[in-house]
């Protein structure tokens, strides 16, 4: 189903300054809803992508943020959130205006009466009115007028589309909206049902909660009104009706307010505006009807009928509400009223994740990144993170970045991209290791001969000092020629000491090595030391990184300190065997380990788990999650193969990095004063989300490190755009190289890292249930059966027990419920039903939702990647993404924009 087309593009000048200020806004995409046959307007996380909540302040941000992320993925657009702590009211109008712009004689009189800023609705068919004032208790909308009001709980979409001839800022209307709702919603508050006389009751809404907490039974009204399911085993469904019968009895049954007494409640969530029905009602709505169908009884003031509350609060254990006449019994009720059978599917940890963004990168590394791509039918992200970690190789511990006197940040980073099998893991690393190890061969061949020399000499020392031992052993005990002169035992001891001393002050000369592969955590320390301090490993198995942390540990306990004291460049001092001690002043490992998603999931379940959390190690690598490729390919007849002119350009730069000679000392680098300025800015943004609510609250030892992740990555971009140049270093890091460096941080590994820690929380089970949900659900059916769908996964799934667990874990989440099974006799399958309610998860993937996916340099399930092998294209146009509607096509290596 095709986007809705826009009637309005967003123009952000016109939108009230008072309201960009604040930082409540979010963007939003259309989603079809097949049921009422209408688009659904899902809020966004403007910097995860994941659903924002209007009673998350955590998943709001600034306006910028918003329309960064709305355009960035092509979202429909962005919402601003009403809550309790700020004074606007938002008005919408729906159906008023005409094909001519004009409104409704309705919808101009409220215009006209509030007079405050008033905008188009993104569909041009309706008015959005954002007005101050205080919000009328009884009731929020009038559905036969199209009329909604609310002042928290909701998001309005924005399109700036003033409209003319009404003010352009936002005034205060109390009086006006009080006789706008007296008029429209006060005298139409409702479904007719059941209705008794009223009481009339004037307790506030705080006077009438405390009275319903206070009186007798009181707690289990508190525990719901807290938000409390507990005492409903968490059922929230049977949990919100109970709470809306007790606010049925207080407030006289009067619908509107309870509504609005249930939007203050601690059970209020996206649900409750929902519409789950065929004749278009919420959740909400219908679930205030059965509340109103099954009262009998209102507390009525001047009756003194408190007492009767006591019985409200009273539940049976099937969890219907029958208190001594005060409610319906549950059979009594119409047909229409059956109770809600869905929850809402409990998402799997799903994000919208940023592609890598290739415009940080100099012409001539995303030329080459791009063709290493296009030639291996991989991710643009895995040839990007590999290619700074070449880079990160070629620099580490020549040159260290000096952010003031006491901070300095050397240049070895630590990488992990995520990919699953035949994801061309090791052809790409072999693609990008493959220069360093040329340049190794070279150094190989230019000093091979001294090599040799110096450990022949070594050899030569030491058997020299083992035939001295040997003589002055032979000369102790007597053995010798005749007449022959020996010397003395002292002359003996002075000579071998003297000997033993040159050994050990020798310095063996030792082949260079830049990279190392499955070594022990002592022996990567020895060669460390042999190698100036300074090693790499590119291994596309990183799962065996994960091995090497626990390889001869003491005590049980994971043996990490080498490689922790070799991110930081601290110093590290190990005892070997004979006494012996290496040191290591400043070591640097820079590390990239693209691994399996099953090396991280479930990780939180493991005993080593703890310490690699406690030690930091897990926080000190950039994690990119890549969109899976394989299954989306198209061939095409003939092989790309890297131009000569892409390969030998990146060639010479690595070489002239690899060259780099600072005379064995440890040259600093300078940033640029507007480089300090704005990265303190981006210190003061990260700090928030450090918080025990903020975003990086899954995983603040990570979040806690970005700052100095930025820093290394800013001097690797610099180095990266002067190579070539001479002393390179010597030049301080500028104002857009920070900002390079910094969009890095901020827009890509900063969302994958929260992926990737949430990945570690993963149950192993959680996998194979996506896959099982997304063909259930692309089956078009509204049932299935457990024997149908093992046959169809036979071979994956290796046991019946094994697809009864994957099973439960949809069940657990509402995605499935298991149908009771019919009488008869013959053996009969399980069948399952599928949830009707439309999510992110129970809809096939959309225009809209496709194209996040390309502006992220990631697949959908309904995209497939086409390669033109072709010799005429250019590097910017490798490799697209084709949607089954052929209708776009969509670049997906990035999208290119100025920083």
């Amino acid at each position: 189903m095709a986007e809705p087309a826009k009637q309005f593009s967003l123009n952000i000048t016109a939108i009230p300054e008072e309201l960009q200020a604040l930082k409540q806004w979010v963007a939003w995409r259309a989603i079809w809803n097949e049921e009422r046959k209408k688009w659904d307007k899902q809020p966004v996380n403007p910097y995860n992508g994941r659903l924002a909540a209007t009673n998350n302040p955590g998943s709001w941000g600034k306006i910028h943020a918003a329309i960064k992320h709305y355009e960035r993925n092509g979202l429909a657009g962005i919402g601003f959130v009403f809550t309790k702590d700020d004074p606007y009211i938002g008005i919408d109008i729906d159906k008023c205006v005409n094909e001519s712009r004009e409104l409704s004689s309705v919808a101009k009189e409220i215009v006209d009466e509030i007079q405050s800023y008033t905008e188009y609705s993104p569909s041009g068919r309706g008015v959005h009115i954002i007005v101050k004032g205080t919000m009328p208790e009884q009731g929020n909308r009038n559905d036969k007028v199209g009329l909604e009001m609310y002042s928290f709980g909701r998001y309005f979409t924005f399109t700036g589309t003033h409209i003319e001839g009404t003010l352009a800022t936002v005034e205060e209307r109390s009086e006006a909206i009080k006789r706008i709702h007296t008029k429209y919603i006060e005298k139409d508050n409702g479904p007719s049902i059941n209705r008794m006389p009223r009481p009339e009751i004037t307790l506030s809404d705080r006077d009438l909660i405390e009275k319903a907490i206070s009186a007798k039974g009181g707690e289990r009204f508190s525990q719901l009104w807290k938000g409390d399911t507990s005492d409903y085993g968490g059922d929230h469904s049977r949990a919100d009706q109970a709470l809306c019968c007790m606010l049925a009895f207080w407030t006289g049954g009067d619908y509107g307010r309870i509504d609005s007494l249930f939007r203050q409640s601690g059970l209020y969530r996206e649900k409750w505006d929902k519409r789950h029905y065929g004749n278009g009602d919420t959740y909400g709505q219908r679930t205030i009807q059965q509340a109103l169908s099954r009262t009998r009884e209102y507390y009525e003031p001047g009756q003194k009928n408190e007492h009767r509350a006591a019985q409200v609060y009273r539940e049976d254990r099937a969890g219907v509400t029958v208190v001594d006449g005060v409610f319906k019994p549950v059979t009594e009720l119409a047909p229409e009223f059956e109770p809600e059978a869905w929850e809402e599917p409990i998402p799997f940890s799903e994000y919208e994740l940023p592609g890598f963004p290739l415009e940080v990168f100099p012409q001539w590394l995303q030329d080459h990144v791009r063709a290493v791509a296009r030639s291996t039918l991989s991710p643009i992200d895995l040839a990007a993170n590999t290619a700074l970690g070449v880079i990160s190789v070629a620099t580490a511990r020549k040159i260290d970045i000096r952010v003031h006197d006491s901070w300095r940040e050397p240049l070895n980073i630590w990488l992990m991209p995520l990919l699953p099998p035949s994801e061309m893991k090791s052809p790409v690393v072999k693609q990008y290791a493959k220069v360093v190890y040329d340049f190794e061969s070279e150094l190989h061949e230019k000093i091979g001969a001294e090599v040799e020399q110096s450990i022949q000499t070594y050899d030569y020392m030491k058997k020299k000092l083992e035939a001295i031992k040997m003589a002055a052993a032979k000369a102790a005990a007597g053995v010798g020629q005749k007449n022959q002169k020996t010397k003395s035992e002292l002359e003996y001891r002075h000579e071998i000491e003297e000997l033993a001393e040159d050994i050990r002050t020798f310095q063996v000369k030792v082949y260079p090595k830049l990279l190392v592969g499955d070594v022990t955590a002592e022996r990567l320390a020895g060669i460390i030391a042999e190698q100036g301090e300074r090693i790499g490993i590119l291994s596309p198995e990183g799962g065996l990184i994960f091995k090497l942390f626990s390889r001869y540990s003491k005590n049980g306990d994971v043996n990490l300190e080498v490689y922790l004291s070799s991110y930081t460049g601290e110093p590290y001092t190990v005892d070997r065997a004979g006494g012996k001690c290496l040191r290591l002043r400043r070591p640097a490992l820079t590390m990239l380990a693209v691994a399996q998603p099953a090396v991280l999931q479930g990780l939180a379940g493991k005993k080593e788990y703890a310490e690699y959390r406690g030690k930091g190690l897990l926080g000190r690598f950039l994690y990119s999650i890549p969109k899976p490729a394989v299954g989306s390919r198209i061939f095409s007849d003939s092989f790309y193969a890297i131009p000569e002119s892409i390969q030998s350009e990146y060639e010479r730069r690595i070489n002239a990095l690899l060259q780099i000679d600072t005379g064995g000392v440890t040259a600093l680098m300078q940033l640029e004063l507007e480089a300090q300025h704005e990265f303190i800015s981006f210190r003061k943004r990260l700090e928030p989300k450090l918080a025990a609510n903020g975003e990086m609250a899954v995983a603040p030892d990570w979040g806690g490190k970005l700052h100095g992740q930025c820093i290394r990555l800013a001097g690797i971009l610099h180095m990266i755009y002067h190579a070539g140049q001479g002393d390179s270093w010597k030049t301080p890091i500028t104002l857009l190289t920070m900002k390079k460096a910094i969009k890095l941080c901020e827009d890509y590994y900063f969302h994958h890292a929260l992926a990737a820690f949430s990945l570690m929380g993963e149950s192993i089970k959680t996998s194979p249930a996506k896959i099982v949900l997304e063909y259930i659900l692309s089956c078009g059916e509204s049932t299935f059966t457990q024997r149908d769908l093992y046959r169809k996964f036979r071979g994956r799934v290796q046991t019946v027990k094994e697809m009864e667990e994957i099973l439960a874990v949809l069940e657990e989440r509402e995605y499935i419920h298991k149908l009771p099974t019919k009488k008869g006799t013959g053996r009969k399958s399980v069948v399952y039903e599928i949830t009707p309610i439309r999510t992110k998860w129970t809809i096939c993937q959309n225009d809209d939702e496709a194209r996040n996916g390309a502006g992220s340099g990631v697949l959908t399930n309904q995209d497939k990647i086409e390669v033109d092998f072709g010799q005429n294209q250019s590097s910017s146009n490798i490799v697209k993404m084709s949607k089954t509607s052929k209708e776009n096509e969509h670049d997906f290596s990035i999208r290119e924009g100025e920083i």
